[in-house]
């Protein structure tokens, strides 16, 4: 999406708004570094795994559209918590 839509060419109005989008990334955060450390099957982790990509990438999508104006920086945001989602911590997990 960040490359289909168009840049913004006026900000949008609602200075409050600005940093709703960091709530979806920060609950990403709490689910990549406090839930799925505690299970150690990866059947279970496994939904909580999709829900944290999800509200990673809210965190971009909910930007282009409430503050288009700062579309940059939360789609940068928005990779680095897809980032932190490498399965590098799927080795601990029992089958």
């Amino acid at each position: 999406m960040y490359f289909v839509l168009p840049s913004p060419t006026v900000e949008a109005p609602g200075e409050t708004l600005r940093y709703l989008p960091l709530i979806p990334l920060a609950a990403s955060t709490a689910i990549r570094w406090l839930v799925l450390p505690r299970f150690e099957e990866g059947a279970k982790a496994f939904t909580f795994f999709i829900v944290g990509l999800a509200l990673a990438e809210a965190c971009g999508l909910v930007a282009f559209i409430l503050v288009p104006g700062q579309r940059d920086t939360y789609f940068t945001l928005a990779l680095l918590g897809l980032a932190q989602f490498a399965p590098m911590f799927a080795a601990n997990f029992r089958k």
